[in-house]
Parts: C-alpha cells; structure tokens; sequence
C-alpha cells in the first residue's frame, strides 16, 4: 500500500513540474552563425472584429491582434523583441520610431514604455480584405522585467494620422506575461539572482 502511495504522489509531482514548465514555439541556433533564436507562442490580443470579407452570415470574424515575444543572441548581440500584428481596414502611413506604447501597471503602479518600431508598410491579406501590419520592436532590458512583472493593460500604435488603442484582457494580459518569463528563462535572464 505504501508502494502504491509512493507511485501516485511520485506521478502526482512530475505532473506538477510539467505543468509550471513553459513551452517555446521556437528554440533554434542557426548552423552557419550560432545566431539563437527563442519565441514563445503567439498571443490573441484585443477583440474579435469584423473583417472585410463577406460570407453567409455576415462579415467574417477576426483577431484584432496578436503579439509574440522573443529573443536572440549574435555573437557580440543580443535583444529582446516584440512582434505585432495588426489587421487595418484601411492604408495606414507609419515610420521607425518610438511609436509603439505600452501601458504597463505593476503592484498598481501605472507606467508607458514606449518602443522603438521597425514596421512593415502592410501587406493585403485575401483571407480578410484587410491589411496586415508587422511592427517589431526592440525591448530594452529594463522594459523586459516591467514586462515580465507588470501587466499590459492597452497598446497603442501611432500611425502617421491615426491612433489605434488595442485593450488587452486579464487572461490576455496574463498570457503574455507568462510568455515573456518563458522566453526570460530560456535566455536565462529570469528570473533576477542576486
């Protein structure tokens, strides 16, 4: 019977040491570089918005956005970045800038990080008659542990003559600061050891 007892609670606690492991979408060191390549998988973010894109019932449904979070390492390099994508129903114009933010609260500390965007200039996408926007920020080091111990409640993009505000949900907002630990782990920068 003690056996027995043993073998459940033996089960009991590697189950428990899997389900507080986080899962990469994406761990790779390049062959011909050595450039490490991690991400955690993409994250949902904002609401299900109606596309341009007509089918029997009506418009067709869509993320607002998605959000994923990653890191790499170069020989003498490495950084932190985020990627966002952004579905427009319009032509936007957006430079390199800092003109991504993001509205963080921490312990109910409220605080905007912004960061520095390389977008894309959108691209057509047939599955929604909409344009899909890339943008990838660099995150500094000291915006990855806000990150990783506050919450992000909104972004903000700010096109050329337009200001888009994405909500994130609590279970959104948690998902991506649990993507952000894992990715941190990985690149064994979280967390902080004294």
């Amino acid at each position: 019977m003690k056996r027995h007892l043993l073998v459940v609670f033996f089960v009991l606690f590697c189950g428990g040491l899997a389900f507080g492991q986080c899962d990469l979408a994406y761990d790779v060191i390049d062959d011909f570089d050595s450039t490490r390549v991690v991400t955690a998988a993409a994250v949902n973010i904002g609401y299900m918005i109606p596309s341009k894109y007509e089918i029997e019932t009506g418009a067709k449904m869509v993320e607002e956005a998605k959000i994923l979070f990653g890191f790499t390492r170069e020989e003498e390099a490495s950084t932190f970045f985020i990627t966002l994508v952004t579905m427009e129903r319009k032509v936007f114009k957006i430079g390199t800038g800092h003109n991504v933010l993001f509205k963080i609260v921490t312990e109910g500390f409220e605080d905007v990080v912004g960061l520095y965007n390389n977008p894309t200039r959108g691209e057509f996408d047939p599955a929604t008659n909409m344009r899909k926007y890339h943008h990838t920020c660099l995150v500094p080091l000291d915006a990855f542990y806000r990150f990783a111990n506050g919450s992000i409640e909104k972004i903000r993009i700010n096109y050329d003559d337009f200001k888009k505000t994405i909500k994130l949900t609590p279970d959104q907002q948690e998902a991506i600061k649990e993507a952000v630990r894992c990715v941190g782990k990985a690149a064994e920068m979280y967390p902080v050891r004294p």
